[in-house]
């Protein structure tokens, strides 16, 4: 009778367990989605404005785009997430080009637009556009930006 209630103790631990590990999984793949989801929709807007068409454009008007961090942060090392500086778009070309990040082909990024012909509360417009990484590059030398950009790639 003994062995039948260690049994039984057992297959009662087993389940309990195997269902919250079933749970905490389920969550996981329910974010993971979510991500893919949100970053699916910015890259469906991106597409539309390819960055290296505005000569205009300043670094100071664009921000990565936190649906595309969540990818991208997803798909690369965890190791190498923790070298990443927000709103450090120098750190992330040199992570992105020595590939301790995994960006996608088109990096998007999130651009503030003045819209004169609205009201202020409307003033500023939130589009998504997107650089390929070379072209990225490439804008932020021309811009005099991130000036160790180049001995930070070759190190």
């Amino acid at each position: 009778m003994k062995k039948y209630q260690v049994l039984l103790f057992f297959i009662l631990v087993f389940s309990t367990v195997a269902k919250a590990q079933t749970g905490i999984f389920s969550e996981l793949e329910k974010n993971q989605k979510k991500i893919l989801t949100n970053y699916q929709r910015t890259l469906s807007k991106a597409k539309n404005l390819p960055l290296i068409s505005k000569p205009e454009l300043k670094l100071e008007d664009l921000h990565l785009s936190s649906e595309y961090l969540a990818w991208v942060f997803m798909n690369s090392d965890p190791s190498y997430i923790k070298l990443f500086r927000p709103k450090d778009l120098c750190r992330f070309t040199e992570m992105a080009f020595n590939k301790l990040l995994k960006p996608t082909d088109l990096i998007i990024f999130g651009i503030s637009v003045d819209n004169q012909n609205q009201n202020d509360e409307d003033k500023k417009k939130k589009l998504f556009g997107h650089f390929k990484l070379e072209q990225f590059i490439s804008f932020l030398e021309k811009n005099n930006q991130c000036s160790n950009l180049k001995a930070n790639r070759e190190s």
